[in-house]
């Protein structure tokens, strides 16, 4: 990135683009140092700890419960005292959980199921794997709402835009093809024939060095 060079330009990667930006910002603060990042990304497993301690005391209204969740939650993920590894499975869950944090938010602010949206729109772009997971909150908070067609509107307007900006930025580099091709073509593609794997993998630069 600080090479001017956007994910999936010149090499394959297996993480949505949204974590390699978030994975750059240490780096403006410290420099490329190796400690900024661990900083970072401790930050970011106590964001994740609190979102999950909020998101089991909305729903189980007891606190010490919800203390030992957070608990079980750190020692489960074995954080070590070098600082936690910062896997993108962590971000996935930073989002995922803000997300979850405002379907159980009490006063309901109009706003929120766009919100929600957006940030479970910021979790895919982190991670395609956690479509899953996406699609089933998203369906939670649509029922909630009984299909209510303004409020699917809000959501789906909340999960298109992050995609719009990348989308926007990968057109102005001439690099949507590599980019819908790693994300959405080649893990799909795997999952459904891994036989051709290293073929699509072939044509990803093929296709996107024609377009340069």
């Amino acid at each position: 990135l600080f090479k001017g060079n956007l994910p999936y330009e010149f090499q394959w990667e297996s993480k949505g683009p949204l974590f390699y930006f978030l994975y750059a910002l240490p780096e403006l603060f410290f420099d490329k140092s190796i400690l900024g990042v661990k900083i970072f990304n401790d930050f970011v497993f106590l964001l994740v700890v609190i979102s999950i301690y909020f998101a089991s005391l909305k729903i189980t209204k007891n606190y010490s419960f919800s203390g030992y969740v957070s608990l079980i939650f750190i020692l489960f993920t074995s954080i070590s005292f070098e600082g936690h590894p910062g896997y993108s499975e962590l971000y996935v869950l930073l989002f995922l959980g803000v997300a979850i944090n405002l379907i159980f938010k009490e006063n309901k602010n109009k706003h929120n199921i766009f919100l929600i949206g957006f940030f479970l729109s910021l979790a895919t772009l982190i991670s395609i794997s956690s479509l899953l997971f996406v699609l089933l909150i998203g369906l939670f908070e649509l029922t909630r709402y009984k299909f209510d067609l303004k409020k699917f509107v809000q959501l789906g307007l909340g999960f298109l835009i992050p995609y719009s900006i990348v989308v926007l930025i990968y057109s102005l580099n001439n690099s949507l093809p590599g980019y819908i091709m790693t994300n959405f073509i080649i893990p799909f593609s795997y999952v459904e024939n891994n036989e051709n794997f290293f073929e699509i993998y072939k044509d990803i630069f093929i296709k996107t060095k024609n377009n340069q």
